[in-house]
């Protein structure tokens, strides 16, 4: 998913149900459900697989 897309999503949520507090899974089924704490990090990943937080060139956003 692209950063326009969730973006579009969180307005249209916002919308029809006002401003929630944000939360996020450990996976699909919630099996373990957290409250999101921090703003989101932009990030780059690196080609051994690790993520560094520490770019000019982010190619992924992290929401937690």
């Amino acid at each position: 998913m692209k950063l326009d897309r969730l973006i579009k999503n969180l307005q249209g949520y916002k919308k029809k149900y006002g401003n929630l507090d944000i939360v996020y899974a450990s996976d699909d089924e919630c099996n373990r459900i957290e409250s999101v704490k921090f703003d989101p990090t932009p990030m780059k990943k690196g080609k051994d697989g690790y993520y560094d937080t520490e770019t000019k060139k982010p190619t992924h956003i992290c929401v937690n």
